[in-house]
């Protein structure tokens, strides 16, 4: 009798590889955690997943087949946290499926998003100073995450072997750290209406579809979510997505948002260029007389 169950259980599995190695790739990212758990996470199917992955691209097959051995996955639904301040192991995650958000809060419950994790990008990089009294972490937005981690001597010696995939890394540092230059700049300068068509604007140019010049976002963020990253508050959001909605700039329903014309919005009208040129010379005046 166990020697039959042995029997069954290793058609299983050559019938669950030869499932794999039939499939393209590409396919596996889309596949149902629960069809991925049926097949118990075999190093196969974590290949693939590393394989396809945007942040593993300069690595070997055989580095690739390495790291399947050393790689820890989770699977965690919204609202679900990767990690908060105060813990004690702090590894270096990366995203196969999903949005992570990156934040913190105070004591009166206020959030802002720092920061939105997408496939293919890595977060926990930078540790925390925990003598910060505000509360920081990593919390799943989508409805589900797939999420991999390497400890921080694995991931060193990653790097340390592979020179192209340290200068991969430190590029996709650099560009996160452009992102957040960006972001301080349009709190600095901008009102919250262009920093949320600017985020809008951004948000659709990386994850909305493309249908002429129209951008379609399915599953969108709540407005709570929206005001978060551009530091407003949730009624000011409220207020100018109606207003957009308004005008015609962009339509939007709990599962959806769509900008009606990407390359148009955020435009100022010619009503809205002939009065700025109208107020410029009075504004410089001002700042003339101020200085």
């Amino acid at each position: 009798m166990a020697e039959r169950s042995r029997s069954n259980q290793l058609d299983s599995d050559r019938n669950s590889k030869q499932l794999i190695k039939n499939t393209n790739p590409s396919i596996l990212q889309s596949f149902n955690p629960s069809i991925i758990q049926s097949f118990n996470m075999e190093p196969i199917v974590k290949y693939f997943f590393l394989r396809e992955n945007a942040f593993f691209a300069p690595l070997t097959d055989e580095q690739v087949k390495q790291l399947c051995k050393q790689v820890r996955f989770r699977r965690a639904r919204k609202g679900e946290f990767i990690y908060t301040t105060g813990e004690t192991s702090k590894p270096i995650y990366f995203l196969l499926k999903g949005r992570i958000k990156l934040a913190e809060g105070d004591e009166d419950g206020n959030e802002l998003i720092k920061e939105i994790v997408h496939p293919g990008e890595s977060f926990g990089e930078i540790t925390f100073d925990d003598s910060d009294p505000n509360y920081k972490y990593a919390a799943v937005m989508s409805s589900e995450a797939w999420v991999g981690s390497l400890n921080v001597d694995q991931f060193e010696q990653l790097m340390e072997s592979n020179p192209v995939f340290a200068l991969h890394f430190v590029r996709k540092l650099a560009a996160k750290f452009r992102k957040l230059e960006n972001r301080f700049t349009n709190l600095v300068f901008m009102d919250v209406k262009p920093r949320l068509i600017s985020f809008l604007k951004d948000w659709a140019r990386s994850e909305g579809k493309r249908q002429g010049n129209r951008m379609v976002l399915d599953n969108p963020m709540t407005h709570q979510e929206i005001a978060g990253i551009i530091a407003a508050s949730r009624q000011t959001v409220t207020s100018l997505l109606n207003e957009l909605k308004s005008s015609g700039h962009l339509h939007y329903t709990r599962t959806r948002l769509e900008i009606c014309d990407i390359e148009a919005f955020g435009k100022p009208s010619a009503w809205q260029m002939v009065k700025n040129a109208e107020t410029r010379p009075y504004a410089a005046s001002l700042l003339a007389a101020a200085g």
